[in-house]
């Protein structure tokens, strides 16, 4: 028996070949907004924008957020700068960024396993807290961050006053082996930090730590390690466009550096993606659209009043 269509014909899909992904992603944003304005699209409407892998949805979030258009990821790996894998990686950068950022350094201690328990991790920080009590002592008011500290496990120059305790006098032996294998880990990538562009620094801190070995063991099977591994490697890309070394010399922290304009930029994207995920639909003027951004994979039954197919070129 054949089959025929019930629809009308509708509009002809239009091909387009754009530059590259930025450009591409632009493109799909505008075009959207452009037909917003028009009153051609309405918060009633449909709008999906799909790809091959879950990697071509970062170009796509950074141009909604740079064009304030609401979005959201469908799908179970959520949010680029979500992921799990994109976490792990981003943890070390927001630790040399950010001394005291407490978050990225748990994060960092279990990235991947390396046998630094829970117990270890807090042995470490009652060391933290005996040093700023000497400090505190003192009055004096500039005092070092933990990551000074665990550089400090392992490095004579990082330093501190003489009247601090000895990390022996509140970190057991063998955990303190641990810790300072770790430490040695972290002064490299301080180090290269300073005279690596960002892009380079991701890769050293990929190279030195194994991360590929470790997103290859929380993933579950060859496929999801690929899809994962695909967006690392889109993070990459991603750290491409900041130049000059990671961070700046100490003398130089007034102006902002590659690695910190790159985490305001991972936040502020994290930031909407997260509003658009928890906004409740209100009613009327209060409305917007959204877009929806998914793999073709995950829109199977789906419908759209608009799609945009992108990532469409030969041998991707």
């Amino acid at each position: 028996q054949d089959m025929k269509p019930m629809r009308g014909a509708g509009a002809t899909p239009r091909v387009l070949a754009c530059a590259n992904a930025k450009a591409e992603a632009n493109y799909v944003v505008k075009t959207v907004l452009g037909m917003v304005d028009d009153e051609e699209l309405t918060p009633d409407h449909t709008v999906a924008v799909l790809y091959r892998t879950n990697s071509q949805s970062r170009a796509l979030e950074e141009s909604c957020v740079q064009h304030n258009l609401p979005y959201v990821v469908r799908g179970a790996t959520g949010a680029f700068y979500n992921r799990a894998e994109i976490k792990d990686c981003l943890c070390f950068l927001r630790w040399i960024n950010n001394g005291r950022d407490v978050g990225a350094m748990m994060r960092a201690f279990k990235t991947p396993s390396r046998g630094i328990g829970e117990k270890s991790v807090e042995a470490f920080r009652d060391y933290c807290d005996s040093v700023d009590q000497v400090y505190a002592a003192q009055n004096i008011s500039s005092r070092p961050t933990p990551l000074d500290l665990f550089r400090a496990l392992t490095n004579d120059e990082v330093e501190l006053i003489p009247d601090v305790p000895a990390p022996t006098d509140v970190i057991a032996k063998r955990a303190l082996n641990r810790l300072n294998s770790f430490s040695e880990q972290m002064n490299e990538i301080y180090a290269q930090a300073h005279d690596l562009s960002l892009s380079e620094l991701v890769v050293f801190i990929i190279d030195t730590l194994g991360l590929k070995d470790h997103v290859d063991s929380i993933s579950k099977s060859q496929a999801e390690f690929e899809d994962r591994w695909g967006n690392v490697q889109e993070l990459l890309q991603a750290s491409d466009k900041y130049k000059g070394a990671a961070l700046l010399d100490p003398s130089d922290q007034d102006d902002s550096s590659p690695l910190s304009d790159f985490l305001d930029d991972v936040a502020l994207v994290t930031d909407m993606s997260e509003a658009s995920e928890s906004e409740e639909d209100g009613d009327g003027k209060n409305r917007a659209l959204k877009v929806s951004l998914m793999t073709i994979h995950a829109a199977k039954g789906m419908e759209f009043d608009v799609v945009f197919i992108v990532g469409n070129e030969e041998g991707t």
